[in-house]
């Protein structure tokens, strides 16, 4: 078994990684069992189990899946991603409180490697790009290497701008998007000026202005799903606004084949990534879950995610959603 240092975190190096901290020996298999630990530990603590149930399932199948990311993210071809890398992440998110890690995400020490590939060269991932950033569409299996969008430059989502901007359109009269800064707590917000993780935009009375304020993180705690006089609730912690009762309540989960959506004045969501949608045409049919697709299973484009971890859904009919879970071949992006 092959094996790298391990190196920790000094308390004042912030993220950084020194070689004064100290070092011994770790493999793949340990780095990634870890990064997963600590994954899985975050989603576990800091959303009451919720993301864990919605994401993954089951506390195991979280620790199998996110290893299996780490590893492939390694062994991959031209990633710059090595084990050691991925232990460094582990031991600073293990060191994030709930409050960081549902704001800033991923500490610093777990940003993408900066690979080989220059800017228009096929990629899987982010960490074989010397831009750190790979876009790979829901049904493709290659991505093309290109660098983040700057603040005002034109966009089309938010993971396409640079860290720290939100994908919006800048006035009502526009149809384009740019890439803005996000608002932070107590500033001057309203649908083109979104508000930064964790909050989001309250009091906006037609042309007026509203403000940042933190989201209702807490169960049975007052609500308005409207932001008209109060925050909505957390919906990363699994939580909605009762309608009637204006306090926020977990959102109940539910297995493949059961109804979900909104079942009287409950939002129910799905276990396991499962989508809910219909499974038909028919206005008489119920939303209900419906498990993401397993090789060679059937799988709508537009769910997400559409098929089981690896594969992806190809289109039976090009130009159409329907279509078959497919296992990803990247030698045709060179790799």
């Amino acid at each position: 078994m092959t094996l790298v240092p391990r190196l920790w975190f000094c308390a004042a190096a912030a993220g950084a990684l020194l070689a004064s901290c100290g070092a011994k020996p770790v493999s793949l298999d340990d780095a990634c069992l870890h990064a997963a630990e600590a994954r899985c530990q975050k989603e576990k603590d800091c959303t009451n189990n919720w993301q864990v149930g919605r994401d993954h399932g089951d506390e195991a199948t979280c620790l199998a899946e996110h290893k299996q990311i780490c590893i492939d993210s390694v062994l991959r071809d031209k990633s710059a991603n090595t084990p050691q890398r991925e232990d460094a992440c582990a031991g600073a998110m293990e060191q994030q409180t709930c409050a960081e890690w549902l704001t800033l995400g991923s500490p610093p020490a777990c940003e993408s490697a900066r690979g080989p590939l220059a800017d228009g060269v096929a990629c899987v991932s982010n960490n074989q790009c010397l831009s750190q950033y790979c876009p790979v569409a829901n049904t493709a299996v290659c991505g093309v290497c290109t660098r983040r969008i700057p603040e005002n430059g034109m966009c089309a989502s938010s993971t396409a701008c640079e860290s720290g901007l939100v994908c919006v359109t800048p006035d009502q009269a526009s149809s384009m998007k740019i890439c803005t800064r996000r608002r932070q707590k107590g500033e001057a917000c309203n649908a083109m000026r979104g508000c930064d993780q964790g909050l989001n935009c309250v009091g906006v009375v037609g042309t007026a202005d509203g403000t940042c304020q933190p989201l209702v993180t807490t169960t049975g705690q007052a609500c308005d799903r409207a932001r008209r006089t109060l925050s909505d609730c957390d919906s990363r912690l699994g939580l909605f606004c009762h309608p009637m009762a204006m306090v926020c309540q977990v959102r109940p989960l539910v297995r493949a084949g059961e109804v979900c959506g909104t079942i009287g004045d409950v939002m129910v969501s799905c276990l396991a990534g499962g989508n809910c949608r219909k499974a038909n045409n028919m206005a008489s049919t119920p939303t209900t879950c419906i498990a993401p697709g397993l090789p060679g299973g059937s799988c709508v484009t537009s769910d997400s995610p559409a098929c089981s971890q690896n594969l992806r859904c190809v289109p039976t009919v090009m130009g159409m959603t329907a279509g078959s879970c497919q296992p990803r071949d990247y030698s045709t992006c060179g790799m």
